[in-house]
C-alpha cells in the first residue's frame, strides 16, 4: 500500500513539473509543424557536397531564422544519428521569413574535418534550423532537424 501511494505521488509530481515547464502553446507547435524544408540538390564533388534547399514558411505566422547548419547524417544500424561535424551557412543571422514565403539557401560540406570510421551517409543531408517565432525574444526559440 505504501509503495502504491509513493508511486501515485511521484507520478502526480512529474505531471505538475511537466505542465509547469511547457512554454510552447498549441498555436506555436502548429506554426513549427508548417515550416517545411525541401532539398533541391545534393551534388557530390571530389572534396565534398554542394547542398541547395528551400525553406518554406507555410504557417500563418512569421519566423526569424538565426542559424542553419548542414551535415551528413551518421548511419547507426538501421537509423541515423546527428553528426557533430556541422557547417554553418553564413549570412543568415536574424533573417525574417513572412507567412507564406519561401527562401532558398545553399552551402558546401567539405570532406576535410570528418572523423574517419564514422559511417557517414553522403547520399543524405541533415539540415538544422534554429530561429524564433514572430520576434527575437526568450521563449520564442525553435529548432528543427531534418534528414533529406
Amino acid at each position: 500500500m505504501e509503495k502504491r501511494v509513493c508511486y501515485l505521488i511521484l507520478c502526480f509530481s512529474f505531471l505538475i513539473l511537466v505542465g509547469c515547464n511547457n512554454n510552447i502553446s498549441g498555436e506555436e507547435i502548429a506554426t513549427i509543424n508548417e515550416i517545411d524544408i525541401e532539398l533541391n540538390e545534393l551534388e557530390g564533388s571530389v572534396n565534398g557536397e554542394h547542398v541547395n534547399f528551400q525553406l518554406k514558411n507555410n504557417s500563418d505566422g512569421n519566423i526569424i531564422i538565426n542559424n542553419i547548419f548542414i551535415s551528413n547524417p551518421i548511419e547507426v544500424n538501421d537509423s541515423s544519428k546527428e553528426n557533430q561535424y556541422q557547417v554553418q551557412i553564413g549570412g543568415i543571422n536574424y533573417q525574417k521569413i513572412n507567412a507564406g514565403e519561401n527562401e532558398y539557401f545553399s552551402g558546401y560540406l567539405p570532406d576535410e574535418g570528418r572523423t574517419k570510421g564514422d559511417e557517414i551517409n553522403r547520399d543524405k543531408v541533415q539540415i538544422k534550423v534554429e530561429g524564433y517565432l514572430e520576434s527575437v525574444k526568450e521563449g520564442n526559440e525553435f529548432s528543427i532537424i531534418t534528414i533529406k
